[in-house]
């Protein structure tokens, strides 16, 4: 094996064992039973025989002490990363932690829907009367009453001397009387034959005649001597009294009729007035020939009037 060969025991080339050791049993003095029995070589130059059978082998010598550690081989290169593999079953959860700190308030969000409306509550009890309100300002006047006036039948109207001796009619409510003299300048009511009848209405409550109205529509022709315009008068009485006179609250009706005076010729007019009157007073419609004539001058028609009393 030339200069590589080492000593057995301690592996240097130049053996450094204090004492040299037997390679097969270990001790310094060999106690090997199959070496005692070879000590004694017989030595005969004789032809070489067959090689003998292979002996068993000896028992294995006791392990020598470990040799030194050799230096550490460089790494290999990292082997190719195995699969992964199957996930493991969940482990148990840990204890629940100490709760952190409040963060910071987030900013509001968008209000949501309206909810439905609840039930309403029980009423709660009525609470202290509030003072009495300012009164409010004056409403505007309401609108009169109006008194509505027929004659049903036609009714005659005369003039003659200059309105001395005129006649007029007195208009109810779809009734009449007329041949009323008016030219003495007051109407008395008075029973009997031949007597005026009443058709006057009392005032229930006071107030102020502030318009009337008529209306004439002739029912006979008739040729006058000149053209007459027929006035519409409220004559008056207080209450304990039956005599009646003007009271300036009238109405002249137009066009005037005639000299040649058609059927159903229609004259009209409406005034304003302001003749107040108290409760209890009696209020009377005459119809009359306002025109003062020489000649006898008649008109015979409809006649209709109506008043509002504020």
């Amino acid at each position: 094996m030339g200069n590589d060969k080492k000593c057995k025991d301690c592996g240097h080339k130049t053996c450094q064992c204090d004492r040299k050791k037997c390679n097969d049993c270990g001790h310094k003095t060999c106690q090997c039973e199959s070496k005692a029995k070879q000590k004694v070589v017989v030595k005969v130059n004789a032809p070489a025989g067959a090689a003998g059978a292979t002996g068993p082998s000896g028992a294995t010598g006791a392990t020598g002490p470990s040799g030194a550690t050799g230096a550490t081989g460089p790494s290999g290169a990292t082997g190719a990363t195995g699969p992964s593999g199957a996930t493991g079953a969940t482990g148990p959860s840990g204890a629940t932690g100490a709760t952190g700190a409040t963060g910071a308030t987030g900013p509001a969000g968008a209000t949501g829907a309206t909810g439905p409306a609840g039930a309403t509550g029980a009423t709660g009890p009525s609470g202290a009367t509030g003072a009495t309100g300012a009164t409010g300002a004056t409403g505007t006047p309401g609108a009169g009453a109006i008194i509505a006036y027929a004659s049903g039948t036609p009714v005659a109207l005369s003039s003659v001397l200059g309105g001395l001796l005129d006649t007029g009619a007195l208009i109810g409510f779809g009734s009449s009387f007329d041949g009323v003299t008016i030219g003495g300048g007051t109407i008395t009511l008075s029973p009997g034959i031949g007597g005026v009848l009443d058709f006057a209405f009392v005032v229930p409550r006071a107030g102020t005649v502030s318009s009337i109205s008529a209306f004439f529509s002739t029912t006979v022709a008739a040729i006058i001597g000149t053209p007459v315009t027929v006035r519409a008068e409220l004559y008056t009485a207080p209450a304990a009294s039956n005599t009646f006179s003007p009271s300036g609250a009238f109405v002249l009706l137009s066009p005037a009729l005639g000299p040649i005076i058609n059927l159903l010729d229609v004259s009209t007019g409406t005034a304003a007035t302001a003749l107040p009157v108290a409760r209890g007073d009696k209020l009377l419609m005459v119809f009359s020939i306002d025109t003062a004539v020489s000649v006898l001058t008649s008109l015979v028609g409809f006649a209709s009037a109506g008043i509002v009393i504020d």
